[in-house]
C-alpha cells in the first residue's frame, strides 16, 4: 500500500509526543523539508553547524507555525557532533527522520587536503548510518516511523572533479 506523507502524518505520526528529525535544517533541501513538516504541525529537531542560519530560520518558522521547534547546533561531520546529537535525542519518540546533512567538494582529487575528505565521508556516510541505528530500534519495536535519507543524482551519475562526493552518495 502506497500513502502520500499527508496520510501517512494522519495515521501514524502522534504530535503530542513524537518529532520530525531533519538535519542539515538550516538551508536547502533540509530547510525546505523543516519548513513542510513545521506547517503540518510535526514538532521537529532542526540541526546544522552553522548556528545563527538555524537560529534565524527557525525563528521564522515559530512565527509561522503552531509547532514545537528544537533547534541543536552540532556538527556531524565529527565524531562528537554525531555523540551531542545522539545525545540530545535520547528518550524522545523521533517517528520522523531525514537525513539530509551533506557536503561536496569539487577540484581535482589531490588538490584538497585529506582532512576535508574525511570530513565529507563522515557527513554523508557515517553520520546518516549512527543517527538511523539510534532511531531504528525504536520504529521497529512501536511498528511505525519514516526515514526519508535525501541522495544525489551523483550517486548514479558521476561527474568529474567530485569524486568522493559521488562515492559517499552511492
Amino acid at each position: 500500500m502506497t500513502r502520500t506523507i499527508n496520510e501517512w502524518l494522519e495515521t501514524s505520526f502522534d504530535r503530542a509526543n513524537d518529532y520530525a528529525l531533519v538535519t542539515g535544517a538550516s538551508s536547502g533541501i533540509g530547510l525546505e523539508y523543516l519548513k513542510a513538516l513545521a506547517s503540518l504541525g510535526c514538532p521537529c529537531i532542526a540541526t546544522s553547524e552553522n548556528a545563527d542560519e538555524l537560529s534565524r530560520e527557525c525563528s521564522l518558522l515559530r512565527k509561522n507555525s503552531p509547532a514545537p521547534i528544537v533547534e541543536c547546533v552540532s556538527d556531524l561531520s565529527t565524531a562528537k557532533g554525531v555523540e551531542n546529537l545522539l545525545a540530545g535525542i535520547e528518550g524522545l519518540n523521533v517517528a520522523i527522520l531525514v537525513n539530509n546533512a551533506g557536503i561536496g567538494i569539487k577540484g581535482g582529487f589531490v588538490e584538497h587536503d585529506p582532512g576535508r575528505y574525511a570530513a565529507l565521508v563522515a557527513l554523508n556516510s557515517v553520520a546518516p548510518t549512527l543517527i538511523c541505528r539510534q532511531v531504528l530500534p525504536d520504529m521497529i519495536e512501536k511498528r511505525r516511523g519514516l526515514v526519508i535519507l535525501v541522495a544525489s543524482i551523483n550517486a548514479i551519475t558521476p561527474i568529474a572533479y567530485n569524486a568522493v562526493y559521488t562515492a559517499s552518495k552511492a
